[in-house]
């Protein structure tokens, strides 16, 4: 994650990069990490919690959470009568088990809250928080080239070594992965071009399976795009 701050004075988002991003541009002296000490203060984001939400659910909310007390009370009082050894199918709720049962404003509110919580909670799972950042230069150490915390597997080093070649030679990449390919290769700055390839890498003691390597083409000529896979050290292109 690259702080915008750090190159510039306005409050933007940061940036995010992927780990042979990061390795690259450490190589070639474009860039340098640095991590959090230990004793760094966890600053949570900044909100206010200590108003008291007031609840005024809508006309729709208030009718469906009234329906779903309703159907929990019938429900509990059907157990209650017919005993914990009950199916679910025996205690399934018709109509005419709702007829006559009232809840009172506390127990549909209660479900307001609850079906609002539920909304909430689904919703966040869509985002990835961060806690602040803090530009305070006593709070980080500046790391060595070597202790930069990228994976240290194949397919990391994999995926490193054909990422610098491409880069190397001139190219512009940024994530294939909605094409389900490692990359999008450019000759020219994304957003300004197109892409014109796509590439996928193999490592040498593995293979691309027929139907994998079938479903990458079909995507390339979907797009109306070049694919190429990167073995060992060759480049394999695909024309459409």
């Amino acid at each position: 994650m690259v702080v915008t701050s750090a190159m510039s004075s306005e409050d933007e988002a940061p940036y995010f990069i992927a780990p042979e991003q990061v390795t690259v541009l450490v190589q070639y002296g474009y860039a340098r990490v640095r991590e959090a000490l230990p004793d760094r203060p966890i600053l949570p984001p900044t909100s206010s919690t200590d108003e008291v939400e007031v609840v005024t659910p809508s006309e729709g909310e208030e009718e469906r959470a009234r329906l779903i007390a309703v159907g929990r009370k019938a429900k509990a009082l059907k157990r209650s009568k017919m005993g914990d050894g009950c199916t679910a199918k025996e205690l399934r709720v018709s109509k005419n088990d709702l007829v006559g049962i009232e809840v009172s404003p506390e127990e549909i509110l209660e479900v307001v809250m609850e079906l609002r919580q539920r909304k909430a909670s689904d919703e966040e799972e869509k985002f990835i928080r961060f806690l602040k950042i803090e530009t305070d230069d006593n709070l980080y150490r500046w790391l060595d080239d070597c202790e930069i915390p990228v994976p240290s597997t194949r397919e990391f080093r994999a995926r490193e070594l054909v990422y610098h070649d491409l880069w190397r030679k001139g190219y512009y990449l940024t994530s294939g992965e909605q094409f389900g390919s490692a990359w999008l290769v450019y000759e020219g700055l994304p957003g300004d071009v197109h892409a014109k390839f796509l590439c996928e890498f193999v490592l040498d003691d593995e293979s691309l399976s027929p139907l994998n390597l079938i479903s990458l083409v079909r995507v390339a000529t979907q797009v109306k795009l070049v694919f190429f896979f990167a073995h060992l050290f060759f480049l394999f292109f695909f024309q459409r």
